[in-house]
């Protein structure tokens, strides 16, 4: 792993460091840049940061906090991230670190003496620049890194709809169809200029039904994991497919089931009372009323 070069004027003096929740992690951010290999980039897989970066001497932290960790820092404007779908991967670049002194001498690169990554897509990137928000998706051009930043090996179709078609020969169910219409809409609310197509709404709906069939799934907790992704700054940006929901769907509830247990907690404080609905729900996750 490369050596990484902090300024440290620049990180006691950063408006984006101060704007991050919650303030414990903070400090976690000169722990966590010599991540990144010599093109910036580092792979996001907290159980792997975790195991490599907090395992030995830090014995308070745990994997839940190492995503709270990363979140907080894609909320801030400081981690931009991506989706490779070619290597089923999700990758991390940390904002800033272009700069000079930071990255391994050319001739280093030049003569493989440093590990790379995959190059960041450069109209994310841009995007993420120009909108100052996490997850949107626009338009291309220089970006004042150099014209060696390349275009990155996922285009922002391509992370919405590498799904090879999944239909198994008969039309998908209406419940289908309709979950992977509400997946799509979500995704035009977090990010307009996304680009779906119908021919990935059908290809989603095929991969709705091979949840409900194959993975014993519910249409009912296939909705509530839709819903619950994309109003969720970290998984909004890097859940942007059907299949992506079917991966991650045991993560996503995990981290869904707290946040309802949340809402509990606050109806109790505020005296009001449940719904039945709302009762059937939670009881159904396994929370006391």
């Amino acid at each position: 792993m490369p050596k990484r070069v902090l300024h440290g004027e620049g990180i006691w003096g950063s408006d984006k460091l101060a704007r991050v929740q919650p303030e414990w992690v903070r400090p976690e951010y000169a722990n966590l840049i010599p991540l990144a290999l010599a093109n910036g980039v580092f792979e996001v897989n907290a159980k792997r940061i975790w195991s490599n970066v907090y395992s030995y001497n830090r014995p308070e932290m745990d994997v839940e906090k190492v995503e709270t960790i990363l979140r907080s820092f894609q909320a801030a404007g400081l981690l931009f991230t991506w989706e490779d779908q070619a290597l089923g991967k999700i990758w991390g670049y940390w904002v800033g670190i272009d700069k000079a002194g930071r990255h391994p001498n050319p001739s280093r690169l030049k003569k493989r003496h440093e590990s790379v990554g995959p190059n960041p897509p450069a109209v994310l990137l841009r995007e993420y620049f120009q909108k100052g928000q996490v997850g949107q998706r626009p338009a291309n051009g220089d970006l004042g890194f150099g014209s060696d930043l390349g275009s990155g090996n996922t285009s922002s179709s391509e992370a919405i709809a590498s799904d090879q078609q999944t239909s198994t020969g008969s039309e998908p169910s209406r419940e289908g169809v309709e979950l992977a219409n509400l997946l799509h809409q979500r995704i035009l609310q977090n990010n307009p200029s996304s680009r779906v197509t119908d021919a990935h709404v059908r290809q989603w709906s095929a991969e709705v039904d091979k949840m409900v069939r194959l993975d014993k799934r519910t249409v009912e907790h296939i909705r509530e994991l839709i819903e619950f992704s994309q109003s969720d700054s970290f998984w909004s940006a890097n859940i942007l497919s059907m299949r992506k929901v079917r991966d991650k769907f045991d993560q996503l509830w995990l981290k869904r089931t707290p946040r309802a247990k949340t809402v509990v907690l606050q109806e109790r404080k505020s005296g009001n009372q449940l719904t039945v609905e709302a009762r059937e729900v939670y009881e159904k996750h396994g929370i006391a009323i």
